[in-house]
């Protein structure tokens, strides 16, 4: 991908990042309150659990499970280059913020797919 981000206007699939900036979720009582944006290799492990299951669509649950846990396991013990790491969708390296739009970024409120968790506020935030 060499798509330019109309948000940083860097080069997405680069490695480089995208532009922090709090992400506006929709409460109960109607209130819209501004989360901090989860910059990519902090995602919980029902993320990564989600970013697994989008790569490889026919494995079984356990099998993606097992990819999960054995990524965790090599990124504990140093067995994982950070500097190789990049995520599957805008490119942003480990550390890195999503851009817009990215597939693979967290909702800092309900933990699930920013995209389609149904918390991002519809004005004044990054996704507009």
């Amino acid at each position: 991908m060499s798509a330019k981000c109309d948000f940083c206007k860097g080069t997405m699939g680069k490695g480089g990042t995208c532009i922090a900036v709090p992400v506006d979720c929709d409460e109960a009582d109607g209130a819209v309150k501004s989360y901090p944006q989860i910059p990519y290799g902090s995602e919980t492990h029902h993320s990564l659990y989600e970013q697994y299951r989008h790569q490889f669509p026919s494995e079984s649950e356990e099998k993606i499970a097992k990819r999960v846990d054995d990524f965790l396991k090599r990124l504990s013990i140093g067995k994982y280059n950070p500097a190789d790491a990049t995520c599957h969708d805008c490119g942003v390296r480990l550390g890195g913020f999503h851009h817009p739009g990215c597939d693979n970024e967290e909702c800092p409120k309900c933990h699930r797919q920013l995209l389609s968790c149904g918390c991002l506020h519809s004005n004044g935030s990054k996704e507009d």
